[in-house]
């Protein structure tokens, strides 16, 4: 029967600091730079399940009870963090499996916490043993979540992180040192990508331009225009003061630019019942076109809905995205891929923290000197960069006037649910607070595309062609709405778009045609001298212009949602010619607008131009194809931006 005195609490202290150590070292070795605040926050609850327990088990009086009530006590943070690295694991396939995951856990590590109180005297695991249980609930976690075995490298660095933290908490006076260590890797810096450029790319014409794709994801254009880094290319290149969406999201506009076909074409976007598609397979796209004329390509993508799970890694030898750093992040939840330790997890769902976005403008700037540090003078560069500091959520709750320690999380956190929830979001005080959130993101995104464009430096004598644009823009409930993808409105499918060093085109110049982003890939083609795809079916044919040429044709464009929602007037496909934009939406309603006279899309004028109306020919079917359906991995990189929070 243990002794009733003293208590364990020196061997609990050290037990307490394993597990923080070990959870926040495979929360950096997975992931990104960690937070100092949630750094801070797991300690002290770890440190609480910890010790607390403990010293309420320690009143009892000696017997057999006080003996499985400090067991239980014992066991607590171990089942706290084993439990927060197996639960999102185990819920990939079955929603109920993750509390099965930690009910089972919570169980076989209490028994033998348990078992080891009463049978030997010891109700705090020693943390050699801790180590080997977190590291069998480490390697099973990442069997569930990716049916695969993690690369052995990191399993290693995990494991091996494991061993050190035991070792130092195995020793009452080395194991302090883990305050310092483990922050420390936690917060190592990211390492600068170094890209490895393809053998066999072919040799390229020498005056093949190098091509930089800049996109700023959620950029509105009315904002847009503030950002000196619009301001500055502007002046170097053309304004398209007209550029129209092909979706109102991202998965079906960045497949537009990347294959040059509409949405009815190309057909990405989500099907019934939240079946994402992804890039057909037979169409060619941008990277592998210009990698086939010698092009060196790399990408930097920060948005998980442009994975390459739906097919937008094809073609580039570099690719750095977001998806690929989060395929083994732990602990993490179904929603929120980037791992971070239990805790901040737990206080992010409950509302009682926020939730920083998962990569930042300042990582992407660097990766973008990298590239550029390294790239092949004898072969002209294609560089994506695709910023997604402008979508939710933001992190700027304390500069943005929001009161109330509820209405910040909930900003922070990014939760459009809640926004639409409560009434205060729309008027003008929230929505005030919302853009003024909103437009510190885009000060931060500025900033980093100022330090690319300086990276980029003079011209190279093949040139440059530098394109800037988004994929989509952003509501404020302007017609009732948050967000985006749920709608047509022109305050989500009105985008910038700016191109500096095409041929024909002096700098400075503006553009007022109608254009759109299925021209962007002939633009770019032609650019680079390359031909374009000469496909065998008519639906495969790009419709799209060279933007170079300085009297382009208007041409009707179709904006289509390939996407479920339940937002106000769920927009389907659109149609913009000149001025006049009609909207189609659900059970045959129809929209008219002038968007010369009314902007704002208020007054429908459906009923006087029924003639016009009559004359537009219907949506052309969808073309059935074989296409990246993203599957598991696609799923939940929708569900990490919101698209399938529901």
């Amino acid at each position: 029967m243990p002794d009733p005195s003293p208590l364990p609490l020196g061997a609990a202290f050290r037990t307490a600091l394993f597990f923080w150590a070990a959870e926040v070292s495979l929360a950096r070795l997975t992931s990104d730079q960690q937070s100092v605040a949630d750094l801070g926050l797991s300690l002290i609850v770890l440190l609480a399940l910890g010790l607390l327990p403990v010293l309420l088990a320690g009143r009892l009086p000696a017997s057999r009870l006080r003996g499985v009530a400090l067991g239980l006590a014992g066991a607590l943070p171990g089942i706290f963090v084993c439990g927060g690295v197996i639960y999102a694991a185990a819920s990939v396939e079955r929603l109920r499996y993750g509390p099965m995951s930690v009910l089972a856990l919570t169980l076989l590590i209490g028994a033998w916490r348990v078992n080891a109180s009463l049978r030997y005297e010891r109700p705090i695991s020693r943390p050699v043993g801790a180590a080997i249980v977190l590291g069998v609930v480490t390697l099973l976690a990442w069997r569930l979540m990716n049916a695969a075995f993690a690369p052995l490298l990191l399993t290693l660095s995990v494991l091996a992180a494991y061993v050190g933290c035991a070792a130092l908490a195995s020793r009452p006076r080395a194991a302090p040192a883990l305050l310092a260590l483990a922050p420390l890797l936690a917060l190592w810096p990211e390492r600068a990508l170094v890209p490895e450029w393809s053998e066999s790319t072919p040799t390229a014409s020498a005056e093949a331009p190098d091509i930089v794709l800049l996109c700023v994801d959620t950029l509105r254009l009315d904002a847009a225009r503030a950002m000196e880094s619009y301001q500055r290319l502007a002046a170097e290149g053309v304004e398209f003061t007209r550029a129209q969406a092909a979706g109102p999201w991202t998965l079906p506009s960045m497949a537009t630019v990347m294959t040059g076909l509409p949405p009815w074409s190309h057909a990405a976007g989500s099907n019934a019942g939240w079946a994402y598609v992804g890039l057909p397979f037979e169409v060619p796209v941008l990277a592998e076109l210009l990698r086939d004329g010698g092009y060196d390509t790399a990408a930097l993508v920060h948005n998980p809905v442009a994975s390459e799970a739906f097919g937008f890694a094809r073609g580039f030898d570099a690719w750095d995205a977001a998806t690929v750093r989060t395929r083994w992040s732990l602990p993490r939840t179904r929603s929120t891929l980037e791992a971070r330790p239990f805790a901040a997890h737990l206080a992010a769902a409950r509302r009682w923290w926020g939730r920083r976005p998962f990569f930042d403008a300042e990582d992407l700037a660097k990766g973008a000197r990298s590239v550029l540090e390294s790239r092949r003078a004898e072969h002209p560069l294609l560089l994506w960069v695709h910023f997604l500091d402008c979508h939710f959520p933001y992190r700027s709750a304390g500069a943005s006037g929001v009161e109330g320690w509820r209405r910040k999380m909930e900003l922070e956190r990014g939760d459009s649910h809640a926004y639409r929830s409560d009434p205060w979001w729309g008027s003008d005080e929230g929505r005030a607070a919302l853009l003024t959130a909103y437009q510190e993101e885009i000060a931060r995104v500025d900033d980093a595309l100022l330090e690319i464009l300086d990276a980029l430096g003079p011209p190279p004598a093949r040139g440059r062609v530098v394109v800037l644009f988004s994929d989509h823009g952003e509501e404020f409930f302007e017609h009732g709405g948050i967000e985006h993808g749920h709608a047509l409105w022109q305050e989500l499918l009105a985008v910038p778009l700016l191109i500096s060093g095409l041929p024909g085109r002096a700098p400075g110049s503006v553009e007022d045609t109608v254009v759109g982003h299925q021209d962007l890939l002939p633009t770019l083609l032609a650019a680079a001298g390359r031909p374009l795809p000469q496909p065998e079916d008519a639906a495969s044919r790009l419709p799209g212009q060279d933007l170079a040429n300085p009297s382009l044709v208007g041409r009707p464009l179709v904006s289509e949602n390939l996407l479920r929602s339940r937002q106000p007037w769920d927009s389907e496909w659109a149609v913009r010619i000149g001025d006049r934009k009609l909207l189609f939406g659900p059970d045959g309603a129809v929209l008219a607008f002038d968007l010369a006279e009314d902007p704002g899309e208020r007054v429908d004028r459906a009923a006087e131009w029924s003639e016009f109306l009559a004359e537009i020919l219907q949506r052309p079917p969808r073309v059935p194809r074989k296409s990246a359906g993203g599957g598991r991995e696609g799923l939940q990189a929708m569900m990490k931006i919101g698209y399938a929070g529901n």
